[in-house]
């Protein structure tokens, strides 16, 4: 049986919502175990820790160059599956040739996983100019230097026989971009289900062996560091009124079919670490609703 937080934070950033402080006890006094140190060949998903260091960073991100605005853009090898020593290899080439030198003013968040018939493919968070002409310009390069280095690596390494269909392919699905409002507000569904892998479908496409995510030109980022100007930090019973208010919005959406908001308050009775968009701006109405009522029912004692 779950007790439910008697303290919680909550950080309003550029993107969404940071739930910290929640310190969760169990009434048999429940302490977790040692942490099991993981070595680089057993990682083929994302711990816990991991995913919300994550989301954290897609809450908190935002680029140096205000002139920039967010893109969702899936890299994709087509044809035969390939080992996953030679799709890294392509991978470790196209950050170090292409991500990071001639695309170096755009930051990258990247999230890696296998397609169901086990191919890797890469979602990247990239931030790219709002102007048209050289917005088309960087798309159409980015997608010719994937394609071209592809090709280049696999006729080098004989692993795959190029052929019209493979050149298909890569017209088709090879660089797929699309346009984000902003990181969280109106791209919560690309960012939760693709970099975060929320979704159980996602789940089940684990499998690479060894790092999942990354930040590409981190100097370009801005980071959004927790301050008393962006901070609420609550303790006592408005905490739990908060998580039950949150609760039943989820269980009403639920009831009405149109599934939980955002990762689901669950059996332990505690909120999401990190929302986005809407399901954030959900969350936050909840705590300036319950603020205010207490508040006012202090001014009135």
């Amino acid at each position: 049986m779950y007790s439910i937080p008697k303290t919680a934070a909550f950080r309003l950033t550029e993107s969404g919502i940071i739930v910290s402080g929640q310190t969760i006890t169990n009434s048999g006094g429940f302490a977790p175990g040692d942490r099991w140190e993981r070595e680089k060949g057993d990682i083929t998903g994302l711990s816990s820790a991991s995913r919300l260091r994550l989301r954290k960073l897609l809450a908190s991100s935002r680029p140096v160059d205000g002139n920039l605005q967010p893109w969702g853009c899936c890299l994709t090898i087509p044809g035969e599956v390939l080992s996953q020593d030679v799709a890294r290899g392509i991978w470790y080439d196209w950050i170090n040739n292409y991500a990071t030198k001639k695309y170096k003013m755009y930051p990258q968040i990247w999230r890696v996983e296998l397609q169901r018939r086990r191919q890797a493919h890469w979602h990247v968070l990239i931030w790219l100019p709002k102007q048209t002409v050289s917005l088309a310009l960087l798309r159409v390069s980015f997608a010719d230097d994937w394609r071209r280095l592809v090709r280049k690596k696999l006729s080098k390494d004989g692993s795959m026989p190029w052929s019209e269909k493979t050149d298909y392919g890569f017209e088709t699905f090879g660089v797929r971009f699309k346009r984000l409002k902003s990181v969280g507000e109106g791209s919560a569904n690309y960012l939760a289900p693709e970099l975060d892998h929320e979704s159980k479908r996602k789940q089940e496409q684990h499998g690479w062996i060894g790092r999942q995510w990354g930040v590409l030109n981190r100097q370009r980022l801005i980071i959004g560091e927790e301050t008393e100007h962006n901070t609420v930090r609550l303790a006592g019973s408005i905490v739990g009124q908060i998580i039950g208010d949150f609760k039943t919005i989820q269980e009403r959406r639920r009831a009405s079919g149109r599934g939980y908001v955002g990762a689901g308050v669950g059996k332990h009775w505690r909120l999401p670490s990190v929302l986005f968009g809407r399901d954030a701006d959900v969350l936050e109405r909840v705590v300036r609703d319950r603020l205010a009522m207490t508040n006012s029912k202090e001014k009135q004692a």
